[in-house]
């Protein structure tokens, strides 16, 4: 829709418009809620005005690297299992993906209970699962994929794009989770 491109490019398309349920930092549980800032989502919830406003075929999503730090695994599973059900019930395909590790030692551990929900979740329902967690930890990534900050994907800088598909880039987490979403 016209008015969700981003500010600095002219061009609106997939790549390029600011999503209204895919928000950096949300949880799964902030895209079950409204946006009451979008007046044509009529208090729909986040990932229902998407869906309402792009009709898309698959929804590949992600939640789970945030929600480490304020939600059990059980409390996760509920509400990522609620953005599914929105998802499908649109007669969209959900494809829900596994999370990357997280260096910080106090979440690692986590990390693999919340991307066993992810997978119970995803065979329970017969979903497809991405393995976004395998890409990053796979042998020849340098910090399993992750920034410096430990959290956030890497990128080879320059160019410094999460499209980077040449072989030195594809070493590099977000130029990975690109090419795994394109999969």
């Amino acid at each position: 829709p016209r008015g969700l491109e981003e500010a600095q490019c002219s061009v609106t398309n997939s790549y390029s418009r600011l999503g209204i349920a895919a928000v950096g930092g949300w949880r799964a549980v902030d895209a079950l809620m409204p946006r009451e800032s979008f007046p044509e989502c009529e208090g729909l919830p986040a990932v229902s005005c998407e869906l309402h406003l792009l009709r898309p075929f698959v929804a590949l999503i992600m939640f789970g690297t945030n929600d480490l730090e304020d939600f059990t695994a059980v409390e996760f599973r509920r509400s990522l299992a609620g953005v599914v059900r929105r998802v499908s019930g649109a007669g969209t395909i959900p494809v829900i993906s596994t999370i990357p590790p997280r260096a910080q030692p106090r979440f690692s551990p986590r990390v693999a209970r919340f991307n066993a929900e992810i997978a119970a979740l995803a065979e329970n329902r017969a979903l497809p699962l991405w393995n976004f967690w395998r890409q990053m930890t796979e042998p020849g990534v340098p910090r399993q994929g992750l920034s410096r900050d430990g959290v956030h994907p890497s990128a080879l800088c320059p160019p410094c794009t999460a499209v980077d598909f040449r072989p030195a880039g594809l070493r590099y987490g977000y130029a990975l989770r690109s090419l795994g979403g394109l999969r």
